[in-house]
């Protein structure tokens, strides 16, 4: 995969606009990994809601200035939020749970990426296999460490990605109106039913799905959902709802997702 990508128009902080996304890449070497795997750009993904950009990290739900990311803004149909009786104030009533909650939903770049090695199992070649088989010990390791100090029990793992598909799930699902974030997973990552295979591979694949479990406890029942739903071709689906659960959407999905469009990337001006 490139990342090479076309030239974006600047924006700055006044650009914004409530319920904006945010998707941005990351530097350590599991936010390096997860672009590729996911077959995208980015790595992180949160929601401005007017003042600062809403995001999942080590420590939990919170609010943080705006940071350079590139910004992905909410359409339904060529319908934009402030329009249609959609609004920004609806996806971002939902906010409030997730950051009275605090440390209690954790993200970290570690969970996602074995979120990804264990989603897109099938659809790696035999030459991504054996290099995961070769790295397999250190990153069972490094994904053990995580899983052992961030997710201490009364905790759960949630994606950046995960959090801004159910913001905007939960506005259309209060409201009963279009706010969805359509995805087409099959279109990008086929799965089928995703068959066990044998051997160094498919047992490091089990390893990872259960140290997840630990930091994600309802994760096994969208994975078995995932593995039991045939490819639904390219057609999109919403996002969050059982056909892509929403811990199993991806910065990828939003990346490629027909209901957000780039607008530009954000500069920092201080």
């Amino acid at each position: 995969m490139s990342d090479a990508a076309p030239e974006l128009p600047t924006l700055t902080e006044s650009d914004l606009a409530p319920a904006d996304v945010l998707l941005w890449r990351g530097r350590d070497w599991a936010d390096r990994l997860i672009p590729r795997l996911d077959r995208g750009r980015y790595a992180d993904a949160g929601v401005y809601d007017g003042q600062r950009v809403i995001v999942c990290g080590r420590c939990g739900v919170e609010r943080r200035p705006p940071f350079p990311a590139d910004v992905y803004r909410f359409h339904h149909d060529g319908r934009p939020l402030g329009r249609y009786g959609l609004s920004a104030q609806a996806v971002l009533a939902g906010a409030d749970a997730y950051l009275a909650a605090g440390p209690e939903h954790r993200g970290t770049s570690e969970y996602l990426l074995g979120l990804l090695l264990i989603m897109r199992r099938t659809g790696h070649s035999r030459l991504r296999r054996l290099s995961v088989e070769a790295a397999g010990t250190p990153l069972l390791s490094a994904l053990r460490r995580t899983i052992g100090h961030v997710y201490p029990a009364g905790t759960t793992a949630l994606t950046g990605s995960e959090l801004v598909t159910e913001l905007f799930g939960a506005a259309g699902r209060r409201s009963g109106l279009p706010y969805h974030i359509l995805s087409a997973p099959a279109a990008r990552h086929p799965r089928g039913a995703w068959p066990p295979t044998s051997g160094r591979y498919e047992h490091l694949m089990q390893e990872i799905e259960e140290l997840l479990t630990r930091a994600k406890p309802d994760l096994p029942v969208a994975v078995s959902r995932a593995r039991a739903t045939a490819p639904g071709g390219h057609q999109p689906v919403a996002a969050g709802g059982p056909l892509a659960p929403a811990c199993l959407v991806t910065p990828g999905d939003l990346e490629h997702s027909p209901s957000l469009i780039r607008i530009g990337r954000l500069r920092i001006l201080r």
